[in-house]
């Protein structure tokens, strides 16, 4: 099924906005990326206009800011240990490794 980011089936107030046409291939969307720890791999996405969207596959390496310094480091990174964008990663993180651990 397409993942589409046009206007939704209901209003806020429980109602349906009459359907006045069919999806467009502009409104749809893609999937996320997921980026992955590893070794750099990025995906060229073809986009609206023959123009080009880079997609992070996996990285290694981060640019971190030192405000001591005001100058931008590129580290390696070791683990994740949090994502903002995702409230569960943390522990769907240590379920998962936790299960692992006790299987085997």
């Amino acid at each position: 099924m397409a993942l589409s980011q046009a206007r939704p089936k209901r209003k806020e107030t429980g109602g349906r906005y009459i359907a006045y046409r069919k999806k467009k291939q502009y409104e749809l969307g893609r999937e996320p990326s997921f980026t992955k720890l590893g070794k750099k791999r990025i995906q060229t996405i073809r986009t609206m206009g023959a123009n080009r969207k880079l997609r992070m596959l996996s990285a290694d390496t981060a640019n971190l800011f030192d405000p001591k310094t005001k100058a931008y480091k590129q580290v390696k990174i070791k683990t994740i240990t949090d994502n903002p964008a995702n409230r569960h990663f943390q522990a769907f993180h240590k379920k998962k490794h936790n299960d692992k651990r006790r299987c085997c």
